[in-house]
């Protein structure tokens, strides 16, 4: 995207724009016609034979939030699987799964990775779930297909990373910015307004703040797996945002076993 920048940030253009990567904005459609193996959001899973349908600590069956088939990913970040079916699973109670004081342990959230998929091979005889009382999407058990384009996008305020980015100006370039005057609101806008939507890679949104700001053992997780959004299949609190990272080299070696996930609302 062509950027033309307010005056008082001029003097940050180049090392806003050196931050520069690429993400996969996701997109959702009509899932009427989903095959079990597609990539979705919400309905049941697709699980190989002889993989037990997660649970949460308490021994009750997790919901599927998003599964995504890397088949249909575009081939634009070069350390992703290339194919395989990745699945999130989070606890139908009031906190989705997440543990603020342990956002890695896989308890009451799961990530499930199938790097071969057998379309002729698999369960079709899967738990029958309750209706759930807290899952944030809004009809669980109606899928919602999904469809992924590559896009470029900067870092924005909300990714700790910005001071990285703006390096030893970042004080100077925050103190514009908390001017709250035109500088600021074009800069929502402009970086954080479009890093807030559904996506794989890239740079993170929050609500609030990056728990990786304050919490150094969280820098480790420094790649974006899944990012949702409140939108008008689903609803993150009080119109919040959900995150899952992982380590990159983890990533790379296809170890999703250690993953952070966080998500805030307003």
């Amino acid at each position: 995207m062509a950027i033309e920048f307010p005056e008082k940030l001029k003097p940050f253009e180049a090392q806003l724009l050196q931050s520069q990567t690429t993400a996969i904005q996701i997109f959702m459609k009509d899932g009427s016609q989903l095959e079990p193996w597609q990539s979705k959001i919400g309905g049941m899973p697709f699980l190989p034979f002889g993989i037990e349908y997660p649970k949460d600590s308490q021994g009750k069956y997790l919901y599927l939030l998003a599964q995504i088939n890397f088949e249909e990913v575009p081939k634009a970040i070069e350390f992703l699987p290339e194919k395989g079916i990745l699945q999130f699973y989070i606890a139908d109670e009031e906190m989705y799964g997440f543990n603020y004081d342990n956002p890695t342990a896989q308890e009451n959230f799961k990530v499930l990775f199938f790097p071969n998929v057998d379309c002729h091979n698999y369960q079709r005889d899967l738990p029958r779930l309750e209706k759930p009382e807290y899952l944030p999407i809004f009809e669980p058990f109606n899928a919602v297909a999904l469809a992924f384009q590559a896009r470029t996008e900067y870092v924005g305020f909300s990714d700790y990373r910005i001071t990285q980015a703006i390096g030893d100006a970042y004080e100077q370039f925050e103190n514009i910015l908390y001017e709250y005057g035109d500088e600021y609101f074009w800069f929502l806008k402009e970086f954080d307004g479009y890093l807030e939507t559904e996506k794989i890679g890239g740079y993170a949104y929050f609500t609030q703040e990056d728990p990786r700001k304050t919490r150094e053992n969280l820098q480790k997780y420094d790649f974006l797996l899944l990012q949702l959004a409140s939108n008008n299949i689903m609803q993150w609190g009080d119109m919040g945002i959900a995150n899952f990272f992982i380590n990159s080299e983890k990533l790379k070696q296809q170890d999703f076993s250690d993953i952070l996930y966080n998500w805030d609302c307003a």
